[in-house]
């Protein structure tokens, strides 16, 4: 189990772990191990949340892009890239640093 051998090295969850529970990757086992490890870890449930909110960005950043009109593929991906490009500069840190 990938938490677990996580864990064992270190004191803290991946990011990719974080994530994947974010995304709702995870299996039963798996994510109630990760449930009970952000339970009793602050850093790990702030770096999640982080996660959670960057992730919403993306999200919300997409469909606006992908809702913008109708245009060739190229262009709902240059509305995409604007969007994404839009968020980084108003973000003064990306939520790595912010973790």
């Amino acid at each position: 189990m990938r938490v677990r051998t996580t864990l064992a090295f270190n004191s803290h969850l991946t990011d990719h772990d974080l994530l994947r529970g974010v995304d709702g990757e995870l299996t039963g086992s798996t994510q109630a191990d990760v449930d009970r490890h952000l339970s009793e870890c602050e850093t790990c449930r702030d770096r999640r949340a982080a996660i959670e909110e960057m992730a919403k960005a993306a999200s919300n950043v997409y469909s606006t892009a992908m809702q913008s009109g109708t245009g060739t593929h190229q262009e709902s991906r240059a509305r995409l890239k604007m969007g994404l490009a839009r968020a980084a500069e108003e973000s003064s840190q990306s939520w790595h640093a912010n973790i």
